[in-house]
C-alpha cells in the first residue's frame, strides 16, 4: 500500500479491511491489461494452520485463442461497493439462468439455515445477552449468531439448482436437474460462514449406490483438445421461460424420482445475496466446455436483469486452452501468482 505503512494487513498480517478492494482493483487493471475478455473468479485459495477458513484468492481467467468468457465489466460487481440486492433478486438470477439452460424453473429452490441448530445455540447463551450482542469471545462466532437472527430463519440464505451437464448429447438435452428432496421437506444448510455452494446437506439427499453415483472425474489434461466453442454465440432460452416466484411459506417441494428426470444430480449452482452483492456458486465440472457454457448463462442472465454479479465456487478445470493469474493475499502484501 502506498498510503498506508502501520496497519498489520500491510506489515504482518495476511488479511485485513482493505486488502480485498486493493487486490480487486489490481485484478481489474490486469484484466484491462491481459485479457480484456476474460472473467473474474472471486474464490477460496490456501488454508493455512490456525485459520478459521481458506483465505480468499480473486482469478482471472482467459482464453488463449482471444475470444472472451466474459464480454461486459460492468457486470462484474465491485468488491466493497453494495448493491442493495435481496434474496428475491438471487432467485430471479438463478430462475433467469435455468431459463439459459433449458432447465425447468421449478427445479429452483430456496435454501434456508437449519433452525434446529441456530435455536439450540441461542438457548444455549446467558440468559442476560441476546444474539445481536451474545458477548461470545470468539468475534466469527458472534458475528455469525448475530448475522443468522438479523435475517431471520424464514427468509432463504439463498436458491439452489441442481445442475450436471448430461452423459448423452443424442438426448437434445445439455443439462439436467433434479428436484431435489429430503426427509425434512426443504434445503436445510450445514451450519458456516462459507458461500451456500459449499454447505448444501448432501448426505441428507435420498442415497445412491456407489456404482451409480455421479462423480466428477476431471478429464486427462495430457489429452490433445478440439478449439473450443465460442459461448457468446449461444443466445439460450427466451427469459419468459422462466419466470420467478418469491418463496413463499406454505410452499411445499414436489419431490420427483431419478427415473422422470433420467438420473441422478449431486452438483448445483446457487445464488446469494451476500456483502451487498449477487454471488453466483459455480459447482465443479467434468470439463472446461461444461465449466464455460455455465459462466456464460449466468453473464447472458445477469445482463437481462441489470444485476452485476460475483462468480465464486469451483474454479474451471484445469485446460492448458486457459490461461490464469491469480491475487491473493500474503503477509503485508497481496501476492501475484502468474
Amino acid at each position: 500500500s502506498i498510503d498506508d505503512f502501520q496497519s498489520d494487513e500491510w506489515n504482518t498480517a495476511a488479511v485485513g479491511p482493505t486488502k480485498r478492494d486493493r487486490a480487486d482493483v489490481l485484478i481489474r487493471r490486469l484484466r484491462e491489461r491481459f485479457a480484456p475478455g476474460g472473467f473474474l473468479h472471486y474464490g477460496q485459495g490456501k488454508w493455512y494452520p490456525g485459520e478459521s477458513l481458506p483465505r480468499w484468492t480473486f482469478s482471472l481467467y482467459w482464453r488463449k485463442d482471444g475470444l472472451p468468457i466474459w464480454s461486459d465489466p460492468s457486470l462484474i460487481a465491485v468488491e466493497g461497493r453494495r448493491y442493495e440486492v435481496t434474496e428475491d433478486d438471487a432467485g430471479r438470477l438463478l430462475t433467469a439462468i435455468a431459463g439459459e439452460l433449458d432447465i425447468t424453473p421449478d427445479m429452483v429452490v430456496p435454501a434456508f439455515e437449519d433452525p434446529g441448530e441456530w435455536i439450540l445455540r441461542e438457548a444455549n447463551l446467558p440468559d442476560n445477552v441476546d444474539p445481536a450482542n451474545s458477548k461470545l469471545k470468539d468475534p466469527e462466532e458472534r458475528n455469525r449468531l448475530a448475522r443468522v437472527f438479523e435475517r431471520g430463519l424464514t427468509r432463504p440464505s439463498g436458491y439452489v439448482m441442481p445442475v450436471q451437464a448430461w452423459n448423452s448429447r443424442a438426448s437434445g438435452r445439455r443439462w439436467i436437474s433434479e428436484k431435489w428432496r429430503t426427509r425434512r421437506g426443504r434445503i436445510f444448510l450445514v451450519p458456516g460462514d462459507s458461500p451456500v455452494g459449499y454447505r448444501l446437506p448432501l448426505n441428507a439427499l435420498p442415497y445412491i449406490p456407489p456404482s451409480q453415483y455421479p462423480y466428477i472425474n476431471p478429464m486427462d489434461p495430457s489429452i490433445p483438445r478440439a478449439p473450443l466453442p465460442n459461448f457468446q454465440e449461444d443466445a439460450g432460452r427466451p427469459l419468459q421461460a422462466a419466470h420467478f416466484e418469491p418463496f413463499a411459506p406454505d410452499h411445499t417441494p414436489q419431490p420427483r424420482s431419478a427415473e422422470e428426470i433420467g438420473g441422478y444430480v449431486r452438483t448445483a449452482m446457487s445464488v446469494e445475496p451476500r456483502d451487498g452483492r449477487l454471488c453466483v456458486f459455480m459447482p465443479p465440472t467434468v470439463s472446461i466446455e461444461d465449466y464455460l457454457d455455465l459462466v456464460a448463462s449466468a453473464e447472458r442472465a445477469a445482463a437481462q436483469l441489470g444485476l452485476p454479479v460475483h462468480i465464486e465456487g469451483y474454479a474451471p478445470p484445469h485446460d492448458e486452452r486457459i490461461n490464469v493469474i491469480r491475487v491473493a493475499p500474503d503477509p503485508g502484501v497481496i501476492e501475484v501468482n502468474i
